[in-house]
């Protein structure tokens, strides 16, 4: 639709330039798709499309930039500043398998 790069456009007028520079890392970032390729085939034991790498990877970036959002925000709850801290992560981690208690949440951390 003709509306979505206006709406597009003021979201991003209106992100912090701190916020801006997060969503441009996001942007850029990326998951190498050899690498999922190699993971689903080693997971199945059977040969993985593209498209299903780039879907595996698209998911993984989504899931990895909610757990970066919500440790950012466990850092601010505890009064601290400057770079994430592993226990930040490991919290927000443990609030999203919280949050979605019947999904299947990556056991990682």
């Amino acid at each position: 639709s003709n509306l979505e790069p206006e709406i597009t456009r003021e979201i991003l007028n209106g992100m912090s330039p701190q916020q801006l520079n997060r969503y441009e890392c996001f942007r850029r970032s990326g998951l190498p798709k050899p690498t999922i390729k190699k993971l689903i085939a080693g997971i199945t034991a059977s040969p993985c499309s593209q498209t299903t790498a780039m879907v595996v990877s698209g998911m993984c970036k989504v899931f990895v930039g909610e757990v970066v959002e919500l440790a950012c925000t466990v850092r601010d709850e505890c009064g601290e500043a400057g770079p994430l801290r592993p226990r930040h992560l490991r919290e927000a981690y443990r609030r999203l398998q919280r949050r979605m208690p019947h999904a299947i949440v990556p056991r990682l951390l």
